[in-house]
């Protein structure tokens, strides 16, 4: 069952995001959509001696949708393949996996919240483990104008990334993570980081976001889904990586966030593969005929913390 917030905690929350009043119905989660045909690798040879160790600051190569007409995230280097079926890759992520929806009063509610199916095959040999990364690369780096009335937030104004996924110590014999297995709703303060049955939870930037509200700081363990600023005028992107390591466990030990996953990483990762969505709650972006706005385009989780301001 879904976790709910209830009384001053998503009165806050709402507020936060921008919303005039909190809703008491549960959002409308649209149908999971038909699984995405894989983009696949360039071949070769699928083995950790074939393939060179790659840093995570180096950005996954990228290849075009001609049906689309958008680009989507290429497969790794030796044909390690991630697919998502809750989103073909490249296109819009659904309501049912944000943190907030549109509202028919005010601007957000929030969202079922649940994390998409992620499912990877053709695992390099030699893996002992997979560490799970999305990030969104677009979130406004000042934000003063964020979900202010009668404010825009330009388009060309200097992005950062947000991290809204944070795993590690994934087992190797786990190649999928169902629909709703590490967040199904938002939790006030957040889901508890650590340990599960399916690796180990690092904390979001959700964490950050949340630090000075005294109702709903907290640890943000998981995933939580996208909530951008409704007045923004960008799309974002979120780019969802999978790492397969070459050791059972980075040893994180205590909570640990997307930055320190990253660093953690460096010179264990044998292969990597991402799928890219885009989401916005600006109703202008949200009405947009397809192909009109920006592409969704795949990048790198920065090695370096950054500041985040808006999710």
């Amino acid at each position: 069952m879904p976790e709910i917030l209830c009384g001053v905690a998503l009165v806050a929350v709402l507020s936060a995001c921008g919303a005039e009043t909190p809703e008491s119905d549960a959002p409308a989660a649209p149908a999971e959509q038909a699984a995405a045909t894989p983009v696949t690798g360039d071949g070769a040879p699928n083995s950790a001696e074939a393939v060179e160790p790659v840093a995570p600051d180096t950005a996954p190569a990228a290849t075009e949708n001609s049906e689309e007409g958008v680009e989507v995230a290429a497969t790794g280097s030796g044909g390690f393949s991630l697919e998502i079926p809750s989103f073909p890759s490249g296109t819009t992520i659904p309501d049912d996996y944000a943190f907030c929806v549109p509202a028919d009063s005010g601007h957000v509610k929030l969202g079922p919240n649940k994390n998409p199916h992620l499912k990877w095959s053709k695992v390099p040999e030699g893996t002992k483990s997979f560490a799970v990364v999305c990030h969104d690369s677009d979130v406004p780096s000042v934000a003063d104008d964020v979900n202010q009335e009668g404010k825009t937030i330009a388009k060309d104004l200097e992005r950062i990334d947000f991290y809204h996924w944070v795993m590690a110590d994934i087992a190797p014999s786990v190649t999928e993570l169902k629909v709703g297995m590490d967040s199904d709703g938002v939790t006030a303060r957040g889901k508890p980081p650590g340990p599960t049955d399916y690796g180990a939870r690092g904390v979001n930037d959700y964490t950050k976001w949340f630090a000075p509200d005294k109702d709903m700081r907290g640890e943000y363990g998981g995933y939580d889904g996208p909530c951008p600023p409704w007045n923004d005028e960008r799309l974002h992107n979120y780019t969802f990586t999978v790492y397969a390591l070459s050791v059972d466990s980075l040893e994180m030990g205590g909570t640990f966030d997307g930055s320190q996953l990253i660093s953690a990483m460096q010179g264990k990762i044998l292969d990597k593969a991402s799928w890219v969505g885009s989401y916005s709650l600006n109703p202008k972006l949200r009405s947009a005929p397809a192909g009109s706005s920006a592409a969704a385009k795949a990048t790198t989780p920065p090695a370096a913390d950054a500041p985040a301001t808006s999710p």
